[in-house]
């Protein structure tokens, strides 16, 4: 049995955004005091021309993290059919957040559950029905291979 929780594939994505966004302004190569900044080829790309004279001058806005969010609440798809890639795709592009179950019964543990193989008998909520876009939303897919 595995479990798919999309909330904490987009916290790791928030959090590296985030890391990356706010490092934005710390490759550039400090120039001495009265100093000004050549256009070498030694130079790392887009430094600026000169850096402020004292560490107080020097004012870092971070950009806003973009988050992904999705619908307060959506309409069950079928999913009956389809492989566990394309599920998890899915529901990553239109920004689910329920905790999805794949249920391998006799095939848990083989190579096909590994490579998310399996093609979904059984859906544990009937296709049409509307649920709340949350992480205590629950759905399991009963799968199997072959």
């Amino acid at each position: 049995m595995r479990v798919f929780a999309l909330t904490a594939a987009l916290s790791l994505v928030a959090a590296v955004s985030l890391t990356l966004t706010g490092c934005a302004g710390l490759a550039f190569p400090r120039v001495s005091e009265g100093a000004t900044a050549s256009s070498s080829s030694s130079d790392t790309l887009g430094a600026p021309s000169a850096t402020p004279s004292s560490p107080a001058d020097a004012q870092f806005t971070p950009e806003p993290v973009k988050t992904v969010t999705g619908p307060a609440s959506f309409a069950m798809p079928n999913f009956v059919g389809q492989d566990e890639n394309e599920v998890d795709s899915w529901m990553f592009s239109h920004g689910i957040l329920v905790t999805t179950e794949f249920d391998y019964g006799e095939d848990d543990g083989t190579d096909c559950q590994e490579a998310g193989d399996g093609v979904v008998d059984t859906q544990s909520v009937k296709a049409g029905t509307k649920l709340a876009n949350k992480a205590s939303t629950s759905l399991t897919l009963e799968v199997s291979c072959g």
